[in-house]
């Protein structure tokens, strides 16, 4: 699984053996020799979602056939200095990466992807295969179905009127024209609250444009440095894939010149974001609520962000002998709970 790829990609970038001098276009010159277990997780997280965005290409490129993709060659892209030695160097991390695999008994699962989308076989037993309401198929997946049309009927299922038919691919792919202005019902400035992209990583462009036009000001009393402005909330169309890419692209927006990135981003939901500190108090705070135990009660106050508010804000507990309130802190509000747990019998 992924687990076991993130697990081979820090194995090459912590070994003894590895030298960040040695991949001059990937790091700065001034860090060197091999990367700290925190720092090649990292790293090894956005080259798998690299590995996963050519993966999914028509052909499925691996980074050594990007490196060597003829669409280097083109007018456009001859000036794109430092480009192929950076694809270059990339591909040799990669063949280490394929080899410590290897060591493991393993295979790259786009490596397996593609060898397979690229075959035509298909057991003879089936004759048709639904694509059923996939609304942004992978190149690499249409590459896999039209490989397999001598052998089957491929039929596209698409969820949505038939008056609307003429407004998506093939493939089931909604057209950016036909949809680019409101279908069946009126929308009060649409052009400016609707944007359509072709792709994801359109998406992302886009999404980085409206923060900048639309959140952002000048730093008061600073030329060319951004102050952010409001919060803004996205909601990702996949949340197993889109989170990471959309806070890849958030954290590439800087306040200036080399400065520190514009926006701080926190997603506390999904699988990728279980680590995240917010997510563990939320849920917490919501276990506290579905069942009030004294159990789930102290796990919630012990809760590093629900300990920290409880220490600014201070709680307020009736004072019997004096008759008044009287503010506690944290500390005081375990010692409470100490003398409740001491008291009470076992409970959960």
């Amino acid at each position: 699984g992924k687990e076991a790829m993130l697990l081979a990609w820090v194995a090459v970038l912590t070994a003894p053996s590895f030298n960040r001098a040695d991949y001059p276009a990937l790091f700065q010159k001034e860090r060197t020799g091999p990367m700290t277990p925190d720092g090649a997780q990292a790293f090894a997280q956005d080259l798998m979602l690299l590995q996963d965005e050519l993966g999914a290409a028509t052909e499925g490129l691996s980074f050594a056939e990007t490196a060597k993709h003829p669409a280097w060659s083109k007018g456009e892209l001859e000036t794109a200095t430092g480009q192929v030695e950076r694809w270059e160097q990339l591909a040799r991390l990669e063949e280490l990466y394929l080899g410590q695999l290897k060591k493991l008994g393993l295979a790259d699962h786009n490596a397996y992807r593609r060898a397979t989308a690229l075959s035509s076989h298909l057991p003879k037993e089936i004759d048709t295969i639904w694509l059923a309401c996939v609304i942004d198929p992978q190149p690499l997946l249409e590459t896999a179905l039209a490989r397999r049309m001598s052998h089957a009927t491929v039929r596209v299922l698409i969820a949505a009127n038939p008056e609307d038919a003429d407004a998506f691919s093939p493939w089931g792919r909604p057209d950016d024209k036909a949809w680019a202005k409101p279908r069946g019902t009126a929308w009060k400035d649409f052009a400016d609250t609707v944007h359509v992209v072709n792709k994801p990583e359109d998406g992302l462009e886009r999404l980085s444009q409206l923060v900048r036009r639309l959140h952002t000001r000048l730093e008061p009393g600073a030329e060319n440095r951004l102050d952010v402005v409001g919060r803004i909330s996205v909601v990702p169309c996949d949340r197993e894939v889109h989170p990471a890419l959309i806070a890849r692209e958030l954290h590439s927006l800087k306040r200036g010149e080399g400065d520190e990135p514009l926006v701080k981003t926190a997603n506390p939901l999904g699988r990728r974001h279980r680590d995240h500190g917010i997510h563990h108090a939320i849920v917490a705070l919501l276990d506290l609520a579905d069942a009030p135990t004294f159990a789930n009660l102290r796990r919630c106050a012990n809760h590093p962000v629900v300990a920290g508010r409880l220490q600014l804000t201070e709680i307020e507990v009736e004072n019997e002998e004096v008759g008044v309130r009287t503010k506690i802190g944290w500390y005081r509000l375990q010692g409470l709970l100490d003398s409740v747990s001491a008291a009470t019998p076992p409970q959960p």
